[in-house]
C-alpha cells in the first residue's frame, strides 16, 4: 500500500510541478531603447511580400535566458533576430500562430520583420512597432523579462513585471507540432524538456492554460 501511496504522489507531483518558466536575462536588445520603436517596411504588391527592418540590423545574434528561481540556471542561444510572418484576413500571425499584429488590407501576404515587433498600419503606411509602444502597445505588452539589479535599463515600453506574469509559458506551435518556445525552434516532444505537465480549468490535447488563455503547462494526456 505504501508503494501505491507513493507512485500516486509521484505521478500528481509530475502533473502539477511547476518547472521554471525562461525569462531573458536583462532587457534584450530588440525590447531595448537602443532600437527604433518603429522599423520602416517595404512591400512589393506583385510578390504580396514585405520585409521591415535596417540594413544594419544582423540577422542572429546570442541571447541569454534565465529560469527565475531563486538560484537561477541561465543559457545563451543564437536567435533568429527576424520572424517570418503571414497576414491574412487583416490578421497577422508566425508560423507557429504566434499573433503579430494586423493589417486593413484582407488579403494574404508574407512580411519579415523583426523579433518583438507587430505589424499595424495607419497614417497610410505599413509599419512594425516594438512591443509594449505604438497604437496596440496593451495587446502586445513587453512581457518575459528578468530585469538584472546591476543594470538600470528597463525595457523601452509597457511592459508586465515578472513577478506579475510568473508562471506562464511563451510557447506557440503550428499544426505540423512545430513549436517556438521564447524564439527558439523546436518539435513538440523536446518542449517536455523545458515545460512540465500540468492540469488546469482548460486543456486542448496539447497544452493546458490559464484564466488569461496563456500556456500553463503540457496537458498530461498529449
Amino acid at each position: 500500500m505504501r508503494i501505491i501511496i507513493t507512485l500516486l504522489l509521484m505521478t500528481i507531483g509530475t502533473i502539477t510541478h511547476a518547472a521554471d518558466p525562461l525569462r531573458w536575462v536583462g532587457v534584450p536588445v530588440f525590447y531595448s531603447k537602443y532600437l527604433p520603436k518603429v522599423a520602416p517596411c517595404t512591400y512589393t504588391d506583385e510578390a504580396r511580400y514585405g520585409f521591415c527592418g535596417w540594413k544594419l540590423y544582423p540577422e542572429d545574434g546570442q541571447i541569454g535566458v534565465t529560469s527565475v528561481e531563486d538560484h537561477p540556471s541561465k543559457a545563451s542561444f543564437t536567435y533568429k533576430l527576424y520572424d517570418e510572418v503571414v497576414c491574412t484576413g487583416g490578421v497577422c500571425k508566425t508560423n507557429y500562430g504566434e499573433p503579430r499584429g494586423r493589417l486593413e488590407s484582407t488579403k494574404t501576404t508574407y512580411w519579415y520583420i523583426p523579433l518583438g515587433f507587430y505589424l499595424f498600419e495607419y497614417d497610410g503606411a505599413i509599419r512594425a512597432v516594438k512591443y509594449g509602444n505604438g497604437p496596440l502597445a496593451r495587446t502586445y505588452p513587453i512581457r518575459a523579462v528578468k530585469l538584472l539589479p546591476e543594470y538600470a535599463e528597463l525595457p523601452d515600453g509597457e511592459y508586465i513585471p515578472m513577478e506579475e506574469d510568473w508562471d506562464v509559458y511563451d510557447v506557440w506551435c503550428n499544426d505540423a507540432n512545430e513549436c517556438s518556445y521564447m524564439g527558439r525552434v523546436m518539435l513538440f516532444d523536446n518542449l517536455r524538456n523545458w515545460i512540465p505537465k500540468r492540469l488546469s480549468f482548460k486543456c486542448d490535447g496539447r497544452f493546458c492554460y490559464h484564466e488569461n488563455g496563456r500556456v500553463a503547462g503540457i496537458d498530461p494526456k498529449a
